[in-house]
């Protein structure tokens, strides 16, 4: 893997200006996709648009079939896109490269520096456009696209959505979804590219993987003679929406949890939390058997909610004597989900709320304790005045946004938000008198201990405020 050239940079940030310009793609439906054909690697990109809420707009390039098999499980269902759970997880299971121009954009130092190699500077967010490369293995968040290849593949895409949107534009081309029986294909032909249709059937081969093998025969066999229930479990696989950070590395991870409900009841019948970012469908399948082995049961029918569970029960089912069947519409299980999810918001909602109160009376509480020890005098008018809500501004921020009280501020974390949130919380005389306010809020508190790395936080107040 080479990093891109200057050059393919520059062609890069021409392609995406060019797509964002054409706006033909504000009367593109989300389910419209097409296909284009990379010969340097041999393998399919599916080229996806979507407009965003705030008047965006974002192309997806999915990579390959475990990119498809993604963008199947977010786009294949309309009314499964509804369910954050479900958005949730194929997220995280995405394989694509990705430009996005939008407002909600968090544009790093290396997107400026990239957009400055390619000829370009950008005064507002939404105009430039964010390149990202997202994986698995990047559960946390995607990462900036440095690969030639990528890059080169990207503005590829690009040229051939414009394309392809003219196309649709003069109504000579209807772009199909994953419904149509025939998907368009986009491939280079010595130098020049034309467009066909093939066989959507191509890329929905039936069921040929192997699951995962279950290899303990002997558990097998005693599960197997264990009485049958006449119930169907609903089985699904999902992932809790608050990242857990590694403390051993700069690494994040959503933990997994697996569960199977009675289809008609919703009661738990098994519900596995897996606490690593390693998943292990050994010890999965052997926590199962020994929940059936304890409940002195097996049901008839286990329904899998997609084709990763269905897989990696595939064996085990038909070693045990189980039916099973795959379809996305279980709908205890996804009740379940939905219960399990708001009961984990609601008790970090009670958590972060009380949180929140203590952090605003501690700087009330610093704020009166300074005014009353004349602490406060040597300081302008307008920056007494707003000390408390400029000092309460940064506290919340630190703590909303990077999770740190004031005991863990750190340098890197703090330099972000005085780059996100001064500019949008703070004007005129306010913006005037934060960089005092602060010089002397963390002054103090690092004096005090308080706030352990105060010299290096004095540093950054001195250069961004």
């Amino acid at each position: 893997m080479g990093h891109a050239t200057e050059l393919e940079l520059k062609s890069l940030y021409e392609a995406a200006l060019e797509f964002k310009n054409s706006n033909l793609w504000e009367s593109v439906d989300y389910s419209n996709f097409f296909i284009i054909h990379n010969t340097e690697k041999d393998t399919d990109g599916f080229c996806h648009m979507m407009t965003l809420e705030n008047g965006g707009v974002a192309l997806s390039l999915y990579l390959g079939e475990e990119g498809f098999k993604a963008f199947k499980y977010i786009f294949e269902d309309v009314q499964m896109t509804e369910l954050e759970h479900v958005i949730l997880k194929g997220n995280l299971r995405r394989h694509c490269l990705t430009v996005s121009f939008s407002e909600k954009n968090y544009v790093i130092q290396e997107d400026m520096d990239h957009a400055m190699k390619g000829g370009h500077l950008f005064t507002s967010v939404k105009d430039q456009p964010v390149f990202n490369y997202s994986h698995p293995d990047h559960q946390l968040v995607p990462v900036t696209i440095h690969d030639g290849w990528q890059v080169r593949f990207l503005t590829d895409a690009l040229k051939q959505s414009v394309e392809v949107l003219a196309l649709w534009a003069k109504n000579t081309l209807d772009i199909p979804t994953l419904e149509s029986s025939r998907y368009y294909l986009r491939y280079r032909d010595e130098e020049a590219w034309k467009g066909i249709f093939v066989g959507a059937n191509l890329y929905h081969p039936k069921k040929v993987e192997k699951g995962q093998p279950f290899l303990n025969d002997l558990l097998a066999y005693r599960i197997k003679k264990l009485p049958q229930m006449p119930i169907t479990l609903e089985a699904i696989q999902f992932y809790i929406p608050q990242p857990v950070a590694m403390l051993d590395s700069d690494d994040a991870f959503y933990m997994l949890i697996t569960a199977l409900v009675d289809s008609e009841m919703g009661q738990i019948y098994f519900l596995d939390i897996n606490e690593t970012k390693d998943q292990d469908p050994n010890r999965l399948l052997m926590a199962l058997s020994k929940q059936l082995q304890e409940l002195e049961m097996r049901p008839h029918y286990v329904v899998a909610e997609d084709e990763e569970l269905f897989l990696l029960l595939q064996d085990f089912c038909q070693k045990t004597g189980i039916q099973l069947r795959q379809n996305r519409r279980v709908a205890k299980a996804h009740e379940f989900v939905d219960y399990i999810i708001n009961e984990i918001s609601n008790n970090t909602h009670d958590q972060d709320g009380s949180e929140i109160e203590e952090l605003l009376n501690f700087v009330e509480e610093i704020t009166l304790l300074l005014n009353s020890q004349n602490e406060l005098e040597h300081l302008k008018e307008t920056e007494k005045e707003n000390y408390q809500i400029i000092v309460q501004t940064f506290v919340l921020g630190m703590y909303t946004v990077k999770q740190q009280t004031p005991m863990e501020w750190e340098v890197d974390a703090f330099r972000e938000i005085c780059e996100t949130i001064v500019p949008e919380q703070f004007e005129g005389e306010l913006l005037e008198a934060v960089s005092a306010v602060m010089t002397h809020f963390v002054t103090i508190m690092g004096q005090e201990d308080l706030i352990p790395e105060y010299r290096k936080i004095l540093n950054v107040v001195d250069v961004f405020l």
